[in-house]
């Protein structure tokens, strides 16, 4: 009976003493502050802060900087594909020098595994793309936002990009806002462009059209052999994604890897159906800040709303959206209009020819 009583009387204080322990703990922890360098503190909070991966910025074409929550150190590295590394400074931005120059977008994927001050560690595989400073100036010419027809003539979506003067298209994202803002529909591999080239970007891709990414020279361009879809003179690109990407009351632009915008356009079927989307009306608030949509009189407004953007009321599969080719892109959408029907050109200088009454 003693033993008995013993034993439950050492349990409970055992207890009582563990939450005993715990109050005072509750009560003073506070009193510790996670940036203080006592010995107490580092023992309470050395897990407090784990390193977290926060960004990346490509700074040129031989560095690319790692921007972390906290200060760290590379512990082990590996680059696909194999990429010679003259140096890299740890920190909470690891600043990463390549041996040799890389300026055309290509992509690379990092595998490192780093650590902070208290051993915790994380291990970063993320592909990116390298600095291009060889980018074209180009603008978004055409625009087919309905597909059409069936068998082997289904016509998809198209956003067709034209180039002004010659550059490398790596790392250029094209964004379509209805699909999302915080990820492009498209990242351009690096890919020599000439001088007033067509470049037919395929949003929406078919079994039937035996897509391939004509990544080379215009030798390169009759590589697909659909008849439907694809150019035999211009070049042809796909995201070989086989859904509804582009709406015909949307926004389409291209961004630089400093998120610039190198050129947009905001178009609508309805008020109705703009009024209903706010990703637009956040799209439009981007441009314009940017001075890359304006006001149908070239004003600069903060707000650009469906009375600004172009009108794409009875698109079909045969009638796209176009850019006058033959006067000035003014960032405005008088630059923009209906062909007549059967007058898309994918990949060829825009119809002239214009729907009656739009």
């Amino acid at each position: 009976m003693e033993k008995t009583i013993s034993l439950f009387y050492n349990s409970s204080l055992k207890i009582n003493r563990a939450f005993f322990a715990a109050a005072i703990l509750t009560l003073f922890l506070p009193l510790f502050s996670c940036n203080s360098e006592d010995g107490v503190n580092k023992i309470l909070c050395a897990n407090a802060q784990s390193p977290v991966f926060i960004s990346y910025k490509v700074i040129s074409g031989k560095q690319v900087d790692f921007n972390f929550s906290i200060p760290v150190s590379i512990m082990d590295i590996k680059l696909e594909p194999e990429t010679a590394i003259k140096n890299w400074q740890n920190g909470d931005t690891i600043s990463l020098v390549f041996e040799d120059d890389h300026s055309a977008g290509e992509q690379i994927t990092v595998d490192m595994l780093v650590q902070d001050a208290d051993g915790n560690t994380l291990n970063l595989l993320l592909p990116f793309r390298t600095r291009n400073d060889r980018i074209p100036r180009m603008v978004i010419n055409e625009i087919r936002t309905e597909s059409g027809s069936s068998g082997s003539n289904k016509k998809g979506e198209f956003v067709e990009i034209k180039t002004i003067n010659a550059g490398n298209l790596g790392a250029v994202r094209l964004f379509i806002s209805r699909a999302g803002i915080d990820q492009p529909v498209y990242e351009f591999p690096p890919v020599e462009a000439a001088a007033n080239e067509y470049i037919i970007l395929h949003v929406r891709t078919y079994n039937e059209d035996a897509a391939v990414d004509e990544l080379g020279g215009p030798e390169s361009f009759a590589a697909t052999k659909t008849t439907a879809n694809a150019s035999a003179s211009a070049r042809d690109l796909w995201t070989h994604v086989n859904s509804e990407v582009l709406r015909a009351t949307d926004a389409v632009y291209l961004l630089n890897q400093d998120d610039e915008v190198i050129d947009a356009v905001m178009f609508y079927k309805t008020p109705e159906e703009w009024a209903k989307n706010k990703v637009l009306t956040q799209t439009a608030e981007m441009l314009a800040k940017q001075s890359a949509w304006l006001g149908k009189n070239g004003e600069l407004i903060k707000t650009p709303s469906e009375n600004d953007a172009a009108a794409n009321v009875k698109p079909t599969a045969t009638r796209t959206l176009c850019r006058d080719e033959t006067v000035k892109d003014s960032n405005t959408a008088n630059d923009w209009y209906l062909t007549d029907t059967s007058n898309a050109t994918p990949g060829a200088p825009n119809s002239e020819k214009r729907l009656p009454g739009v």
